[in-house]
């Protein structure tokens, strides 16, 4: 019993010191000193005698940092150990389905997504099938994908996101109407001069213009031109994506 209990704090201690490595590598990363932080993290990895749920976080943000850095196979290699170790963290599979979608192995990017979505259903794994499904030119599966994740949003950015990929696959179907209809909800969901309406008010226009509603069109494209001028030089943030910080704790 003693050595039990001396086993698990000495655990706990291990723990802390990997954690504290991992802190320091996830603001390099979020400086944007990917490098940096890869070796924080590498460290952290190295960290001798720490849990597997200590572990799986700390290569799994390894595995961002190689992604940053586009080291995919040794991001798809770190990822799938993480996987490995916490198969019951949806994070990991979606970080896997991205890291395998940039190789080009969309097959498998889409069993990595049906584990996460066999895990936890959310927004993000529905809207990454979506967007997935889109890619492979299954239309249909898109549509059905999206509109699942748009029930599970939170409100704002996450949902806008959503609604603008579910307007551009109903344009592709050639629904035009049902378009505008998404797009326009997707505009709705921003905050005025959020970065992120420039976007979606361009696909907005085009869309209205197909339909032959040019003026609305033409006062979509000029609040985009607007924001583009307020907001130049920030980093627009509607591709799918998981961060650092967001991977399941």
């Amino acid at each position: 019993m003693n050595a039990f209990l001396l086993f698990a704090f000495l655990a706990a201690d291990t723990d802390q010191i990997a954690a504290a490595h991992d802190a320091t590598g996830r603001a390099e990363f979020a400086a944007g000193r990917y490098r940096s932080a890869q070796k924080h993290f590498q460290t952290a990895m190295k960290t001798p005698g720490q849990s597997d749920a200590s572990l799986a976080a700390v290569l799994a943000n390894a595995a961002q940092a190689a992604f940053a850095l586009e080291e995919c196979a040794e991001a798809e290699n770190l990822t799938r150990r993480a996987a490995a170790l916490a198969p019951d963290w949806p994070g990991q599979w979606q970080q896997l389905a991205q890291v395998l979608m940039a190789r080009g192995k969309d097959s498998e990017a889409e069993l990595a997504l049906l584990q996460a979505l066999s895990v936890r259903e959310t927004a993000a794994v529905l809207s990454d099938l979506g967007v997935l499904a889109q890619r492979r030119k299954r239309m249909t599966n898109a549509l059905e994908y999206f509109a699942r994740a748009e029930v599970l949003a939170k409100p704002g950015a996450e949902r806008a996101r959503i609604l603008a990929n579910l307007g551009v696959a109903r344009g592709r179907m050639g629904d035009k109407a049902g378009a505008v209809e998404s797009l326009g909800r997707a505009v709705s969901e921003l905050e005025t001069n959020h970065p992120d309406l420039e976007r979606v008010l361009w696909g907005y226009s085009e869309a209205l213009s197909k339909i032959g509603r040019k003026a609305e069109a033409r006062e979509a494209t000029r609040r985009a031109e607007s924001i583009r001028s307020a907001f130049a030089g920030q980093t627009n943030a509607l591709g799918a994506s998981v961060r650092v910080s967001d991977l399941a704790r």
